[in-house]
């Protein structure tokens, strides 16, 4: 997954958030929930690491999910 970049100057110049959104998407859905070996969990939580980083993000951040 890429990582998300916004160029502000009183408003989005530019942004790869639709991209970066997607990716996520894709990546939710790729996690594997039926853990059953070591590399299994292992992935797991690299996965929690990952998807953390999109729940910790500021707020004003939902303003760009349009």
């Amino acid at each position: 997954m890429s990582n998300l970049i916004i160029k502000l100057n009183g408003e989005i110049q530019s942004s790869n958030f639709h991209e970066w959104k997607d990716g996520l998407i894709e990546q939710i859905q790729s996690a594997q929930l039926a853990l059953k070996t070591d590399n299994d969990f292992a992935a797991a939580e690299l996965n929690i690491k990952i998807l953390d980083n999109w729940y910790s993000m500021p707020k004003w951040m939902s303003i760009l999910k349009g």
